[in-house]
């Protein structure tokens, strides 16, 4: 791919692979250099080779899994190709010598077919190529002929002409020219004896003299031959027809219709001894299918007994990838005909429940459940070709929760033994990569940019926690009602092991005392400390942050010696994830309310998800005449526990609401 505006691209990679041959001291870097016109330079370790030579290297180097390939797998027919992969050398060999002799096969039951044909249009087709060499035989063909007759047409049909200049040269030759020379031969005889170049000039003018003569004597015999007779004039004319009629027919010149002429002599004589061809066919064929007989028994040998190591191996990862009551089975079963891989129907077949009959993988596997078939198959394949770098690009597709996890844990087993590289969006898949990058995109003076960034250790903690926290808002707000408890239960504890956040001591529940306006206490429900700003018999107003609390003097606690208040600084990032009350939701909606109603409903909404640690929600406002939406964003642009706040995306209410996300 080509920039917008550039001329060329290039791309650049470097490998270790100390074992290949291509390598220099263990490295091997690859690149390749497009260009605008088409053109292309690629490169291993700095020598030019050919588009096809680096893509057969590469494929040699990585195992690529994408989204075709789950589609491949869809496909019956790519399930031999997978087994035969996997069998390696031992079956490929034979199966290339196989496909020699099957090509031949089906050329001979072609010829075959075509022999066997209508025994009437045989003979129809004997007749036309009988006639047709008559025809040509006939018309006693000779290569030149045609020229010839078209120089002899082109004369006659200019006879006149040259007849009426022929007698006017004829005349002028005889009635001037010879006189003049006469005249000047006995003019020059008077003087040659006074000097020698007298002499000269004579003999020249009388050989001129003789020349003319005969010349003229050539010229009254071609006036003569000119006279043509009508007759020979229509032969010519006949016999090119007969040639153009026939070029027409057989062939643009002379040449091409002889040539012709021996095909169908050959073809005639092959019609007419075709039973003899035939029964010789029938040879070949018997004996091609006897060879093609032996190497498909040997290739159903051989996939018979390495699928019974292909299931156990597939079958082994199935458990890691919590599918363990899965049975993965290659079914082979024999064909009536032959085909270009033998005489072997194979199909994979799955039973993914105990007790159940195994079905077809393509009629019955979800695709959640053809993603970890896929993986465990290019696992399985991985370790008996040795590929050394392994790409997956959204192998989590359809996969979620514990599946994710385990397919997470898979790669990482196959990372011991390989390079693998993975695209993915499950926080759960990407926290077990040894590196992260971050791919975005941005525009900028309206031309998009792409740029990768690798991750420190805090980037991907906080990353991984910001997707599983978007997991719990899923599951919390489900349908617009409460979700799995269990299920959020489970992803804060995934989340705690990855932190690994310092234990602090919780603050003790203190015996009930009364407290003073101006006391530094903490709230012991949330660990922020405030100061008590109002008492309301055994309720106080606390102020947090700028955040005013109603608290139970139960839930408060005195600072030791009236200690300082610390700015709360959660250590914890999954102190966000706070599991919420049921009357407080992830989003509140003020349509329909005054202004002032609207107001005091949105703050004391904000007080509360602030109260509940909530990292993010949702206000929805609608979009009418915009003034809620004001409203909305003037509350949030005053409220100092805001981090930012934009409209909803797709599937959130677009401009009709407003996401929130906290400090």
């Amino acid at each position: 791919m080509i920039r917008r505006g550039e001329n060329h691209s290039f791309i650049e990679m470097s490998l270790y692979l100390p074992e290949n041959e291509k390598s220099i001291d263990g490295n091997i870097i690859v690149s390749r250099e497009v260009y605008l016109n088409g053109k292309n330079s690629c490169k291993i370790n700095g020598r030019l080779v050919t588009v096809n030579e680096l893509k057969q290297f590469m494929s040699e180097i990585i195992d690529i899994h994408g989204q075709n390939d789950t589609q491949k797998l869809m496909n019956k027919q790519s399930h031999i190709h997978y087994l035969d992969y996997f069998i390696g050398e031992e079956i490929l060999e034979i199966k290339s010598e196989y496909q020699k002799l099957y090509s031949s096969y089906n050329k001979i039951k072609k010829q075959l077919k075509e022999n066997y044909g209508d025994e009437k249009e045989k003979q129809r087709k004997l007749d036309l190529l009988q006639y047709q060499l008559r025809e040509i035989e006939e018309s006693d063909l000779k290569n030149g002929e045609e020229e010839e007759l078209e120089a002899k047409r082109n004369v006659m049909l200019n006879s006149e002409k040259i007849s009426k200049n022929l007698m006017e040269a004829d005349q002028a030759l005889n009635e001037n020219a010879m006189e003049a020379l006469s005249i000047a031969i006995r003019s020059l005889e008077k003087i040659e004896e006074f000097d020698s170049k007298y002499k000269q000039n004579l003999s020249q003018l009388k050989s001129t003299y003789y020349d003319i003569q005969e010349l003229g004597r050539d010229i009254a015999s071609q006036k003569e031959e000119n006279l043509f007779d009508e007759s020979n004039r229509v032969e010519i004319e006949e016999r090119l027809d007969t040639i153009y009629s026939l070029k027409r027919k057989y062939g643009n010149s002379i040449e091409e219709i002889l040539e012709y002429k021996e095909q169908l002599e050959n073809d005639i004589t092959s019609i007419e001894n075709m039973e003899e061809n035939n029964q010789k066919l029938k040879i070949e064929l018997e004996k091609t299918r006897k060879l093609m007989s032996n190497l498909s028994r040997k290739m159903n040998q051989i996939r018979t007994k390495e699928s019974e190591i292909l299931n156990k191996k597939i079958n082994e990862q199935l458990k890691d990838l919590e599918m363990k009551n899965a049975k993965f089975i290659v079914s082979i079963k024999e064909l009536i005909e032959f085909n270009e891989n033998g005489i072997d129907d194979i199909e994979f077949m799955i039973c993914t429940n105990i007790g159940d009959e195994e079905k077809s993988l393509i009629k019955i596997a979800s695709g959640g459940e053809i993603s970890r078939i896929m993986l465990a198959i290019k696992t399985v394949l991985a370790d008996s070709d040795k590929v050394p770098v392994m790409v997956f690009d959204e192998i989590d597709t359809g996969i979620s929760g514990k599946a994710a996890k385990s397919v997470a844990e898979k790669m990482k087993l196959i990372s011991k033994n390989h390079q693998v590289l993975c695209i993915t969006h499950q926080a759960s898949i990407a926290a077990k990569g040894d590196y992260n990058y971050y791919i975005s995109k941005k525009v900028e003076n309206e031309r998009t940019q792409t740029s990768v960034k690798r991750l420190t250790e805090e980037e991907i903690i906080e990353e991984h926690v910001e997707k599983r926290i978007e997991e719990i808002d899923k599951i919390w707000n489900k349908n617009g009602k409460l979700g799995n408890f269990a299920e959020v239960s489970k992803i804060k504890g995934e989340l705690n092991k990855i932190i690994k956040p310092k234990e602090e001591e919780k603050p003790k529940k203190g015996k009930k005392t009364d407290y003073q306006i101006s006391d530094n206490v903490r709230v012991l429900l949330t660990g922020q400390d405030g100061v008590i700003t109002e008492k309301r018999g055994n309720k106080y107003k606390v102020n947090v942050g700028g955040l005013s609390l109603t608290v139970d003097a139960d839930n408060l606690e005195l600072l030791p010696n009236n200690a300082p208040i610390k700015k709360a600084k959660p250590t914890n990032p999954i102190d966000r994830v706070f599991m919420p009350r049921a009357d407080i939701k992830m989003e509140v909606n003020v349509i329909g309310l005054r202004a002032n109603e609207a107001e005091e409903k949105i703050k004391q909404y904000l007080d509360s998800c602030i109260l509940m640690r909530y990292h993010r929600v949702r206000i929805i406002h609608g979009v009418g005449s915009g003034v809620l939406q004001k409203l909305t964003w003037k509350i949030l642009s005053e409220n100092k526990n805001v981090q930012s706040y934009s409209f909803g995306g797709e599937g959130e209410g677009g401009v009709g609401a407003t996401v929130v996300y906290f400090k």
